[in-house]
Formats: C-alpha cells, sequence, structure tokens
C-alpha cells in the first residue's frame, strides 16, 4: 500500500520554499512525511499537540480576552501610539462607547508584506496573557524563489485572542527563525534558527533566544536545534522535548536547564500526550502507516514497543484522546490503492498505547468521508482538532474538522482553494493554519483561531497585493501561542 506519507508530496516544494528548508534527498522519508512534520511541528507553541505539545493555561472563550491589571492597554477599538508618517494608514470606524465619549478611531499601518497592523504599545509584551499569538512574517513574492528570492518584510507580529495586530521587530531578512515556545508576559522567546544565509560567521544558528525589544538571537544550543531537529513541546515537569532526524529513525531528547539528554530513539510522527508525559511515534525504521509503535515515558521507565496486532492493517496515530488511548486511521496495507480509498477499507479505532492491547473498532470511513491526517490536536478528553482529506480522493485536504465520535467541520476551504490544514489547540480552542500548499505552488498560509464558543477570527492573514506585488508566495511561516 502506498503509505499516506506519498500522498501529499508536492507540498514539499511549497513549504519548503515558504520556510527557507528542505528534505534531505536520499534519507528514506516520504517527502510529504519530512515536509508536514518539519512543518508541524516547528511551528508548535507549548504543547503543537502536525502532533501534541502540552496545553498549558486557557484562552478566554469569546470575545476579547484582556490584559493583566488595572493599567492595561485596551484593545484596539482604542487609539494606540501615533504612527509614524512614512507608511500608508487606514482607519478603522469604530463608534464611541459612550454617546458622550469623543474616542478617535484606530490608525492601522499598510506596511508592503504585512497585514494591517500598528506599533507596539509600550509594556504590551510584559501585559500579554495565555492565547496571544506571536508570528512571523518573512514575505516572498511570487515567484521570487524561481530567481533570487526577496524577502520584502520579516517582521515579528503580536496577534491578541481577538485579532489585533501589533508590530514588535524586524528580522534580518537573510535569517530564518522558527518560534517554538513563548511565555506571556515575558519579552524573549525560544526560537529555532533554521537558516542564516549571508549573515556574519558568528550568527546564531540552531536552538536560540530571540529578544522580542531588540531583535538579537543569542545561540542556546544545548546539544540540540541542528537543521533537523524539531521542538516538540514540554513534558509534564516542563521539560522541552526535541528530536533530531535520522531519516526513518530520530533520536528524542530532553533538555533540562539548558542542557539536553538522550532519552530514547523513534521512527515517525511523534506526538506528545496532554498531560506531557507519553510520547507514542512509529517504530525506528518505519513510516507511516505502520503496525508498530514506540511509546516512551518522558519522566520514566515505562513504555517500549506497542504493536496494534492488526494483521494486513497499517496504521497513523491521528492523536491522543486522553492520557492512555490515541485514535488510529488504518487501511489495508496489502493492496497498491491509496489509504485514501475506500476500497482500501479505511477505518476509525481506538487504542490503548499506554496499556498496549488490542484496539477498538470505532466506524469504518466511506466515500466522501473526511480522511483524518497524523497530528491532530487534544482538544478536551475524547476530542481531538485535526485537518483531513476525503476518502475517494487523493488525500489533500478538504477542511479542519473536530472529532468527538463523529466529525464537525470547524473550517473549510474559501476562495483561496485551501488544501492543507494544520491543528493545533490550548484551553478548548484551536487555531488552524490553512493554506493551498498541497497543489505545489508556493502559496501564503493563514492562521485562524477557532473558539470553544463558535466564534472565530482570522489572526494571521495573507498580506494584501500591493501595485508592486500581485501574488505572494509566502506571508506568516511561524507562530506560537502564549502558554
Amino acid at each position: 500500500m502506498r503509505d499516506l506519507g506519498e500522498l501529499l508530496s508536492s507540498a514539499e516544494g511549497h513549504l519548503a520554499r515558504a520556510t527557507g528548508t528542505a528534505a534531505t534527498a536520499g534519507d528514506g522519508v516520504p517527502p510529504r512525511t519530512r515536509s508536514l512534520i518539519r512543518r508541524r511541528r516547528a511551528t508548535r507553541h507549548t504543547f503543537q499537540s502536525v502532533a501534541g505539545v502540552l496545553v498549558v493555561g486557557a484562552v478566554a472563550s469569546g470575545a476579547w480576552l484582556g490584559l493583566r491589571g488595572p493599567d492595561a492597554p485596551p484593545p484596539a477599538t482604542v487609539p494606540s501610539a501615533t504612527p509614524s508618517s512614512s507608511p500608508s494608514s487606514s482607519r478603522s470606524s469604530t463608534p464611541s462607547g459612550t454617546p458622550t465619549q469623543d474616542v478617535a478611531p484606530v490608525v492601522l499601518d499598510e506596511l508592503p508584506g504585512l497585514p494591517p497592523t500598528q506599533p507596539l504599545p509600550a509594556g504590551l509584551l510584559e501585559r500579554t496573557t495565555p492565547g496571544w499569538v506571536l508570528t512571523v512574517y518573512r514575505s516572498q513574492p511570487y515567484p521570487g524563489f524561481d530567481e533570487e528570492p526577496v524577502v520584502v518584510r520579516h517582521t515579528v507580529v503580536l496577534v491578541s485572542p481577538a485579532g489585533e495586530r501589533y508590530r514588535v521587530v524586524d528580522l534580518p531578512p537573510t535569517s530564518s527563525v522558527q518560534v517554538v515556545d513563548w511565555v506571556a508576559g515575558q519579552t524573549t522567546a525560544l526560537v529555532h534558527v533554521v537558516a542564516s544565509d549571508g549573515e556574519p560567521s558568528g550568527a546564531a544558528r540552531g536552538r536560540a533566544v530571540l529578544d522580542l525589544r531588540t531583535g538579537t538571537v543569542t545561540p542556546a544550543g544545548a546539544g540540540v536545534g541542528a537543521a533537523d531537529d524539531t521542538y516538540l513541546g514540554r513534558s509534564a515537569d516542563g521539560a522541552e522535548i526535541w528530536t533530531s532526524s535520522a531519516g526513518l529513525a530520530n533520536d528524542v531528547h530532553r533538555v533540562d536547564d539548558g542542557s539536553a539528554r538522550r532519552i530514547g530513539v523513534v521512527g515517525q510522527w511523534p506526538s506528545l500526550d496532554p498531560t506531557g508525559r507519553w510520547l507514542v511515534a512509529t517504530a525506528p525504521g518505519t513510516g507511516s502507516s505502520a503496525g508498530s509503535f514506540t511509546l516512551l515515558d518522558l519522566g520514566g521507565d515505562g513504555g517500549g514497543a506497542r504493536e496494534t496486532g492488526l494483521a494486513g492493517l497499517g496504521c497513523d496515530v491521528v492523536g491522543w484522546l486522553d492520557a492512555a488511548d490515541v485514535l488510529l486511521v488504518c487501511s489495508d496495507s496489502t493492496t497498491d490503492e491509496l489509504p485514501t480509498s475506500e476500497s482500501a477499507h479505511p477505518a476509525l479505532w481506538r487504542w490503548d498505547v499506554v496499556a498496549g492491547g488490542t484496539p477498538e473498532h470505532l466506524t469504518d470511513l466511506r466515500t466522501g468521508d473526511p480522511y483524518p491526517w497524523p497530528g491532530g490536536s487534544w482538544v478536551r478528553p475524547g476530542a481531538l482538532a485535526l485537518g483531513a482529506g476525503e476518502v475517494g480522493t487523493d488525500g489533500c485536504g478538504v477542511g479542519a474538522y473536530t472529532w468527538d465520535g463523529s466529525f464537525t467541520l470547524i473550517q473549510a476551504p474559501t476562495d483561496r482553494l485551501e488544501n492543507t490544514f494544520l491543528t493545533r489547540s490550548q484551553g478548548g480552542d484551536t487555531y488552524v493554519e490553512s493554506s493551498p500548499g498541497c497543489s505545489g505552488d508556493a502559496a501564503p498560509a493563514e492562521v485562524t483561531l477557532h473558539r470553544a464558543d463558535g466564534t472565530s477570527s482570522v489572526l494571521a492573514p495573507v498580506p494584501p497585493t500591493t501595485t508592486d506585488v500581485t501574488q505572494w508566495a509566502s506571508g506568516v511561516v511561524t507562530w506560537a501561542v502564549a502558554r
């Protein structure tokens, strides 16, 4: 059977061009597997559950989350610092709060390569709360990668849960950083520097700390952070969990107090459980659609090899349902059919991977049903958010869903024809990164917050076109939700 890693192989070029990374040729990893693992994990905040990072903190459901303390700056319906006169501006027509109060409209700056933003008010970083989002726009025109890539804008943008966007600091256009962890209220973030072409020889590489006030990147290697290393999240006791890729085998490291220690080796699609104790992945040497898995105990001596025992079926872990059970999607491994084909008999199974044993069959998937991808994010006990293709198609995405025994669509493609959907969840809310990347052409991603109360906000939209740039190849390239 063709494994799931082959279904979206055309996405590799898009994701590599957009993030400045590339797969390693000849290592035996299916292109989409490497591409989506790198994109999904590298852009995780401290949970990600492209799979699960530890969920820490709560995000307010519904309207403006607010800031701590009585001196917190007001929401974006009230003016902030006056912008410079150089960029063009747009005005919001927000009405005043009372009939007698004269509140000036917010003035948003329109800068090439960014959505409308405003300057960062003094002290705002220090008063952010869990649920604020730190994004990085590294905007390149299309088709800039066919010639010499041109980075028009490389800027850190802070986004409130209500969608107000503030410019934090500009970064060198030649660098490429991935924000992997940020704690609310802090003025530094943990980043993974994946490229610094043209930077001085002493420029930071690998694991590093980004000063959000100055843009300074300080190396903090700790023995992890090479080009193919990936940050997964944090364990229950607060340690950073990283993997170092070696094809179909990945060393797993935990970083305590700046020092890395190898704790095991796994295969593909590593995923942390919602408590941060367990990590499950395919067994070393296996890729997607496997029958053999490895369970690592991140804080003890438990875990070990796990076999589904489902003869003739290849399975992928969609995500964790609780601290012991995972949702599997399995298809016939004895056929050459795509696993998304109904003739491959795809089905969902529930598996207590901690105890082992035989998975429980839940439901068969028929033509037209969502076919969930690995890397789903834990929302609440028994519920996942996930990107999915469709049974009977080639596997490209048709939307983002929640699954709690049945599928509920939370985000469908727009007129941008998105077909790649990656999810992260925190505090009961779900963040979806969507892009048209599965079709192979480079196109910017967009990040949307879907709250537990059913409302949603676009947090990181595609940069508007300009007279000089009629189409963007990339925009927001990495983001982290504050914990």
